[in-house]
């Protein structure tokens, strides 16, 4: 955990200014302001259950937000200067040409804007690995996701790089450390969490009581061991509210008592 977590929320502060040096696109204040924008325009109800219809209307008013946003701000980069694009794995492509020895940069890819867990009320099961399925995500979500990693688990790994489009998709384009290092096997990842005080509620999903903040999608691939320690690169942390937080916490009940 970072020193940051003594706060009580990354939502606590005011709307976050740009930074004065638009180099400063290579800083995590750049995240939090695309994040602080797009939060203080859209409309969002923790609470609501996912729907494609839903999901669909909300990328659709949040990318042309952030699109305006962009060309606004001199965030917009052609794709045709973004270089080559590898394929990755379930939620992000490659770009291997930029800062390849110092960071790597990450573009969305696909229709969502990674995963977004959620759970459905109506579910009846016993086994809690079960109770919090993923959807795709909206761009809020996304930018919500890498601002709480930055902001609760490791300073600095995000960093909003610009907004492009190809493929006939808007993408977000980010970057993180370039780690040189292994997967962590499952006793180092549930070894990383306890250590911060998190409660393991089933495979890959964390839950730490004090703070409301669940990780999920915290599989062996998603941290690395490394030099600088274990760094928890694609884990999807959520400072949980409303009857998404009761639920976490009936599973939290259920797993330690």
């Amino acid at each position: 955990m970072s020193e940051e977590s003594q706060r009580s929320s990354p939502d606590g502060e005011d709307e976050a200014a740009l930074p004065d040096d638009l180099g400063g696109r290579r800083t995590a204040d750049l995240l939090r302001a695309a994040y602080s924008f797009l939060r203080g325009q859209v409309d969002s109800d923790p609470t609501e259950s996912w729907t494609p219809a839903r999901w669909r209307k909300a990328c659709t008013e949040q990318t042309a937000l952030l699109r305006d946003w962009a060309y606004e701000n001199n965030l917009w980069i052609e794709a045709s200067h973004l270089g080559r694009i590898e394929t990755g794995r379930m939620e992000h492509d490659l770009l291997p040409d930029r800062d390849p020895d110092v960071r790597m940069w990450k573009t969305t890819k696909l229709v969502g804007y990674g995963r977004q867990p959620a759970f459905d009320a109506q579910l009846v099961s016993g086994m809690v690995s079960d109770w919090f399925p993923s959807y795709p995500g909206t761009p809020l979500e996304y930018l919500n996701r890498l601002h709480c990693s930055n902001f609760y688990l490791y300073p600095e790994l995000n960093r909003l790089e610009g907004f492009s489009e190809f493929g006939g998709l808007f993408r977000i384009i980010t970057s993180q450390p370039f780690f040189k290092g292994r997967n962590a096997i499952t006793s180092e990842v549930d070894s990383f969490f306890s250590k911060a005080d998190f409660t393991k509620l089933c495979h890959g999903v964390y839950f730490q009581a004090d703070e409301n903040l669940a990780v999920f999608d915290a599989g062996s691939t998603n941290l690395i061991i490394a030099n600088e320690g274990v760094i928890p690169i694609d884990v999807i942390p959520i400072l949980a509210e409303g009857a998404f937080l009761a639920k976490l916490q009936e599973a939290y009940e259920k797993v330690t008592h």
